[in-house]
């Protein structure tokens, strides 16, 4: 959570959860960025003369709270109850800004990172800590005086100084939770990621406001927008760094997808199937079926697109003839028809199905896929570009089904 605004106190509702896992080679790194400035944003800072290329996380006041450079180190924090530090008071220099940025700037391993603390102490130390990792699954945290070095295949922070635990915030559910999760992590994929974040966020006054999957070896980070893991839009961080400084606020990123149906991994009893999802009615979405789990699109099929009966699903009708791989687009509607259609839509559905809450900007779309055969296992996603794109485009997590 943001640690670095005034008079910040921990407790159960002001909560985040940093990881950091390595195994049989390969490293990823997650958070769960929680507090109640909705107003999120991202910078990007290509490198100059000396210093490496960036990304930063945060909020409207510009401190960072996170990220990553261009040499797949990366960073995020959490807060913690007030410890002092009289070792670094009396060994090492007073840092007057903020020190992550040296981090990102300067470092390009841990051993950097190391040489970095060992001179260096800043304010926010008192009452945050840092977890830094990097892409050769080495990682540390930092925690007041100490440095804690991972000393197996992951490290874990919450809220709570694991060289004070007596301090306060703990036990820690989240903490633990985590750690659960991540002994039991097979291997070292997104998805476990997706899955630990999703089990440890928060709602409430303080909520997740924003989530982000590291990837050190790929320079590459996946971002999810207030607590929905249905979504993220994919940064190719050195390919950013090759434009200008650039920020940009996150919300008006994202469509707010939300996969409905048919469940994943679900049964469907004929050769067509309706697939739902709901969305922003001002953004536009591609849908991508396929009957490979890679997605290599082999083949690519345009069908004819007409309206179906609104009443029964008040969006465009996609009607695939053959098998194999698909991709669909689905051309923006005005914002007056998504409106009419929204309307009926909450009339006809099914209300234990399909109802939301009054306040959810979101609409119910879905297209039928005809052509399918029998005893194959198909996949499927949304692709979606917002209104105010800014020229990303954001993707949904991938479901399957089964045609019997």
């Amino acid at each position: 959570m943001v640690f670095l605004l005034p008079a910040l106190m921990v407790s159960s509702s002001r909560a985040c959860t940093v990881f950091y896992i390595y195994k049989d080679g390969r490293v990823l790194a997650a958070s769960n960025e929680d507090w109640k400035d909705p107003n999120t944003r991202m910078w990007f800072y290509p490198a100059s003369q000396d210093k490496h290329g960036w990304v930063k996380f945060g909020f409207s006041g510009g401190f960072p709270q996170a990220g990553m450079n261009d040499c797949g180190m990366l960073w995020d924090a959490t807060a913690g109850p007030y410890q002092a530090m009289p070792f670094s008071e009396e060994t090492r220099i007073l840092f007057d800004g903020a020190l992550m940025q040296m981090v990102m700037e300067e470092c390009a391993d841990i051993t950097d990172v190391q040489d970095v603390f060992s001179q260096y102490y800043c304010q926010d130390q008192y009452r945050g800590q840092y977890l830094v990792g990097g892409p050769e699954g080495y990682s540390l945290i930092v925690d007041g005086d100490m440095l804690i070095q991972n000393d197996h295949s992951f490290q874990a922070l919450t809220n709570f100084h694991q060289s004070n635990p007596e301090l306060g915030g703990y036990p820690c559910w989240r903490y633990e939770k985590a750690v659960e999760m991540l002994n039991a992590c097979d291997s070292v994929t997104e998805y476990c990621m997706g899955t630990v974040l999703a089990a440890t966020h928060q709602n409430g006054a303080y909520p997740t406001q924003y989530s982000l999957i590291f990837d050190p070896q790929q320079v590459k980070v996946c971002l999810f927008y207030y607590h929905n893991y249905d979504e993220y839009l994919l940064i190719d961080l050195k390919h950013e760094l090759s434009k200008d400084t650039l920020s940009y606020s996150i919300p008006p990123l994202f469509s707010r997808i939300k996969m409905i149906g048919p469940e994943n991994g679900a049964e469907v009893g004929s050769d067509s199937v309706v697939l739902k999802w709901r969305g922003l009615p001002g953004s536009s979405y591609d849908l991508i079926l396929s009957d490979g789990k890679d997605f290599q699109l082999h083949k690519a099929i345009t069908a004819e697109t007409r309206f179906q009966d609104p009443v029964s699903a008040a969006v465009y009708l996609i009607a695939l003839l053959l098998p194999g791989v698909f991709f669909i687009r689905r051309r923006k509607l005005s914002f007056i028809l998504q409106l009419l259609i929204s309307a009926m839509i909450l009339v006809a559905c099914n209300k234990s199905e399909d109802d939301v809450p009054a306040a959810d900007p979101t609409v119910l779309m879905s297209e039928v896929v005809y052509g399918l055969e029998a005893n194959k296992a198909y996949y499927w996603e949304i692709n979606a570009t917002a209104q105010d794109s800014k020229g990303f485009s954001t993707r949904s997590i991938t479901y399957s089904f089964i045609c019997k």
